[in-house]
Parts: structure tokens; sequence; C-alpha cells
């Protein structure tokens, strides 16, 4: 007899029992940072291309102690309320938003968890390109755990001389 739970954690057994072990751990993520999208500092690009002076990207570690396999689903908002969730396709002008909250196909970025800081490119884009703006993360893994990342302490993003800004590290 073999069991899989919905995290696909497998049990191979002899006797037809089986232990039934609950993976209830959200994601952790820690070191969480706020970059501009074209290089790995903390500038934040103007303009490059046109629509793109308002895209961040992030990076931290993303991980999962629960013993789900390795692959997360990442979602950004400015708000962090449901229906606003969501992240930037990568060109445009607008956000893909998981209106029905229910982490529908291409709201989401999906990453490895890791122990080791990564960078999630293309993650959210902000509505102006000035000002104090939040940002908002949530995680969930293979077991449907979802660690709900509240704000970080708002950011001002300086771009008010049509070339580059300085974009702080958000840390937490």
């Amino acid at each position: 007899m073999q069991a899989v739970d919905n995290a696909g954690n497998e049990q191979a057994t002899g006797n037809n029992q089986v232990e039934v072990i609950f993976e209830t751990s959200a994601p952790t993520v820690s070191g969480f940072a706020l970059k501009g999208n074209y290089t790995n500092s903390l500038l934040y690009f103007n303009g490059i291309p046109a629509e793109d002076d308002q895209v961040v990207k992030v990076a931290g570690i993303f991980n999962d102690t629960g013993g789900s396999p390795g692959t997360l689903l990442v979602q950004f908002s400015d708000t962090g309320v449901a229906g606003s969730w969501g992240v930037y396709p990568g060109s445009g002008i607008t956000n893909t938003i998981d209106a029905g909250n229910n982490w529908a196909a291409g709201t989401y970025k999906t990453i490895s968890a890791s122990a080791i800081s990564q960078d999630i490119t293309n993650s959210w884009r902000f509505a102006t390109p000035d000002g104090l703006k939040t940002l908002h993360v949530r995680v969930k893994d293979a077991a449907g755990n979802i660690l709900g990342y509240p704000g970080f302490v708002p950011v001002n993003l300086s771009n008010s001389g049509g070339g580059l800004g300085n974009i702080a590290s958000l840390s937490r």
C-alpha cells in the first residue's frame, strides 16, 4: 500500500497501515528586499522601456520547512486585501490580478523553496513612479499552506529627476 498527500509526500507500507502526517507549516520569507527591475543594485530605473519605470523585483529567502516539495507560488499586492493579489506579467501597464482570490494561473510567480536568496523579476508594477509605496507578499506551498507577509516599511520611490532614483532596501 502507498499513500500520497496533496503535497506529493509518499509513504509505502507493506501491511495496509498508513501513518498520516499533516503538513501545516506555512512557508517562510526572510531577508526580503525591493529592488529596481533592471539591475541587482538598489537602483530604480526610469523609462527603460517606458512602461517599466514603476516595475520592481523582489529578493529574499523563500523557504518551506514543513516538508512540502520545493515549489512555491508567490503573489504581491499594494493593498493586501482579497482581490488585489497578483503579479506583473512582464509587459504592459497593469498587473495580472487574482480577482477570485484563488491563485488562478498567471497571477503568481513560481519559485523553488531555498535557503539561498533569490530574485523574482517583474514582481509588481506600482500605479505611479514616485511617492511612498507599500508592497505585500504572500507565499503558498504545495500543501496549500499560505504565509501572508504583512506590508513592509513604506519606501519612497524618488524618480522626479527623470533619471535614476534610489530604492531603499525593505527588510523583514
